[in-house]
């Protein structure tokens, strides 16, 4: 029968866990204009991460919403929305350019790291208007009178847990083109005999935003135990990694956290941040460390502008007579440090059944995602796609043929249909013992697991997972074999959902080591997303880069580039109006070489072709759906 590969973001009431504190807030007399829930997700030793959802139980829409609370503790990253400022213990934070309005029965959700074991936020505000949270005043507030058209369709945007109403607004996210003029250098400045030096290096720059790592330098003679700096600037700091934060008055301040504070005379310590604006304006004037004047360095870096365009409509020209012919061997893969892997999808149950080696020949890689294994009918039984029996020997050939030919397979388990093994696997031991079935019938040293849809959110199958893969790596290692481990998630422009997150710590916690964090880049549902889909699949990238620096604390920005994937849905989304490009695909992949990424991805390589009937609106399982010629795709994200 068919099998839909529909990956929608499904909409599932906060699960209480012994880990999560939830607190639901409420008026401090009555019902308040704004309703509003405070999670604290996890906690260790010395912070905590945390969100607050907001939601507008009124009749009019919160246009470019404002959110104003008190927080006692110090927040260093934030995601969901724009940090403003936190000066003492108010905290404002501005929406995200991609989300700007608070529609009526709709929620927003920012979620944040912070120090500290976790404490509610008090005093809460939406736009002026009181949420409820404790401390909040029950002063009548004039609600702006703007109307919003009435709708019937709803869209679920996670990670908040309320349904959010369609909306036709068109929300402008960048320009159409990423060509940013020459930088101006600053002139060269010699540092002052003693004084610290502080230098900004944008690792990374799009048209509305860029990444910068900051690095202060101790001139000595003593070693620094803790460090602060300011320094002014006109850049708008949405987040922050490395280092706490506070918007002054004068400008920015940034101290050390707590592994990060002792520096030693001559050595440097760096913080990262996230920039909203022009990376050009955002170059420091004057700075002082540790109240004691600072020089500012003297260069600005600023990587090589990509000349691939931003996503727009698509050049390319669909073949009208014969489809070219598919090569009769492999791609040579590319090399250098900037290579990042490409490994498309392969749905191995899709009918007619893909041919490997034409597959990898014609898509531009050597390596496929092989999908999906999931439990078939008798439960904790390893099938693909619920049709063989793990011992059917089904794509063995296949699999062997590919690896003749100098290719090889990830072997993927989940996906949208059908159930994960870890749900049908009730003990650790009986899962890991049936991925370790699957792994020596085929020699697997790369497996994959997608997770998404309700498994996302079923914590004792989370848990298990995470566990029966620490011991599968355990006995890889003591084997003396390799396996790779990757995880699939969904994804929004502002990072993983609450529910992605908890999967990835999940497994940190269990002590599996994680070769990437593919985040499937596609189905948002946020409205008119033309021209976006390559952008959003960038931001969600950073932001996911951003989201698990507290679970990797000793890794530089760069590493964490180097732990996050993004696998596209190619042409026509299962959503109407998400198209993903061939401008798309060159921008996603001139973005992951400049930062790093991990891989790239695709679903599927069977739709990477032109539709029979032309472009159309339908997502199909084997085209695109948009005018764009076989492997075109793969060409672009491959980077062939």
């Amino acid at each position: 029968m068919p099998r839909s590969k529909i990956r929608t973001r499904m909409s599932v009431l906060a699960t209480v866990t012994a880990l999560a504190t939830v607190v639901v807030l409420t008026g401090v007399s009555g019902a308040a204009p704004m309703t509003a829930s405070y999670t604290r997700e996890n906690s260790w030793v010395t912070g905590h991460q945390a969100s607050l959802t907001v939601g507008n139980p009124t009749a009019v829409t919160q246009r470019n919403w404002v959110l104003t609370f008190d927080l006692a503790p110090k927040i260093s990253s934030l995601w969901g929305g724009t940090l403003s400022s936190q000066v003492a213990q108010k905290v404002t934070v501005k929406a995200p350019t991609w989300a700007p309005d608070l529609l009526s029965g709709g929620s927003i959700t920012i979620g944040y790291v912070a120090a500290g074991p976790g404490e509610a936020p008090t005093n809460c505000k939406l736009n002026g208007i009181t949420c409820g949270l404790p401390g909040a005043t029950t002063t009548p507030t004039t609600v702006p009178q703007t109307t919003v058209p009435p709708t019937t369709t709803t869209t679920t945007v996670r990670p908040t847990t309320t349904t959010i109403p369609a909306t036709t607004t068109t929300t402008t996210i960048r320009p159409t083109t990423t060509t940013v003029p020459p930088t101006t250098v600053p002139p060269t400045t010699v540092p002052a005999a003693g004084s610290a030096t502080l230098t900004m290096a944008i690792t990374s720059d799009w048209v509305t935003g860029y990444n910068a790592d900051i690095t202060i330098t101790n001139p000595g003679p003593t070693t620094w135990t803790s460090w602060s700096a300011t320094f002014t600037s006109p850049l708008t700091v949405s987040s922050i990694w490395n280092g706490i934060y506070q918007s002054t008055a004068s400008g920015h301040q940034v101290s050390n956290e707590t592994w990060n504070g002792s520096v030693a005379p001559g050595a440097s310590v760096t913080f990262g941040i996230t920039g909203v604006g022009d990376s050009r304006q955002a170059t420091p004037s004057t700075c002082r460390v540790n109240n004691n004047n600072c020089t500012v360095g003297s260069t600005v870096t600023i990587p090589e502008t990509p000349t691939t365009t931003v996503p727009g409509s698509p050049t390319t020209t669909v073949p009208t007579t014969t489809v070219p012919t598919t090569p009769t061997t492999l791609p040579t893969l590319p090399t250098g440090a900037t290579n990042v892997p490409y490994s498309p999808y392969v749905d191995a149950t899709n009918w007619p059944t893909p041919d490997l080696v034409q597959t990898a020949a014609a898509r531009s890689t050597r390596e496929l995602t092989l999908a999906f294994i999931v439990s078939g009918s008798t439960p904790c039984r390893a099938s693909w796609g619920g049709y063989y029996d793990r011992d059917a020997k089904f794509m063995t050939a296949q699999i062997a043929a590919l690896r003749a030919a100098g290719g090889d397979v990830i072997m993927s388990f989940g996906g949208a249909a059908n159930q994960e093994l870890a749900l049908t696997c009730t003990t650790v031991q009986a899962l890991a013992d049936e991925y370790q079935a699957v792994i020596d019938a085929y020699q697997i040293t790369s497996i994959d697991f997608d997770i998404e849809g309700a498994a996302t959110n079923d914590a004792a199958s989370v848990q298990r997972r995470s566990a029966a893969i620490a011991i599968l790596q355990q006995r890889a290692k003591a084997a003396n074999r390799k396996l790779d481990v990757t995880l699939t998630l969904p994804v929004m422009p502002y990072g993983l959902t609450a529910d992605g997150l908890a999967v990835v710590r999940s497994a940190v916690n269990a002590g599996v080591v994680l070769s990437s964090i593919d985040l499937m880049t596609m189905d948002y549902g946020l409205g008119s997303a033309e021209g976006k889909m390559g952008i959003w699949a960038v931001e969600a990238a950073t932001a996911t880069h951003n989201q698990i620096a507290p679970l990797y604390p000793t890794l530089s920005s760069a590493q964490r580039y180097g732990l996050v994937g993004v696998i596209p849905m190619i042409g026509q989304n299962d959503i109407l109006g998400e198209v993903f490009t061939l401008s798309d695909a060159a921008y996603v992949r001139s973005q992951a070489t400049t930062l790093g990424f991990a891989r790239i991805g695709i679903w599927s390589a069977s739709r990477d072709q032109p539709c029979p009937e032309g472009p159309n609106t339908r997502a199909q399982n084997n085209c695109s759906s948009v005018a764009a010629a076989e492997g075109a795709f793969s060409k672009a994200l491959a980077g062939a």
